[in-house]
């Protein structure tokens, strides 16, 4: 089942409607995320390119190894830089976090994701 909310009053001022899929939520064994790790060949912590700005974001997968779903947000309208675009929950690194800490607080300023 595939489902819509509006999210008011976040801590980033806008208004953002998300979708999300809800169903059985189990946690993903550590192997999984061991898995994907080596898929996607991440560093703990990558490095920035010149001249550009440093972010995180966050990819929470949610079901079995052979089912996936992924939360996405859509951007709203009112926004200046890539209104109505689908993303993943993320944004802009603060002094002192790493990239871990930043994509969890920025979703966490989404959603409330803890």
């Amino acid at each position: 089942m595939v489902g819509w909310e509006d999210v008011k009053g976040n801590p980033a001022g806008f208004e953002t409607r998300m979708r999300w899929t809800v169903g059985h939520s189990t946690r993903m064994a550590e192997e999984e995320c061991d898995r994907l790790r080596a898929l996607l060949r991440l560093s703990p912590e990558p490095g920035v390119p010149d001249g550009r700005q440093d972010a995180g974001v966050l990819i929470l997968l949610d079901g079995t190894p052979d089912e996936y779903r992924v939360f996405l947000c859509i951007r709203s309208e009112e926004l200046r830089r890539h209104p109505g675009e689908v993303c993943f929950p993320g944004g802009m690194r603060d002094n002192g976090e790493n990239m871990q800490e930043t994509a969890m607080r920025e979703a966490e300023e989404v959603r409330s994701l803890k």
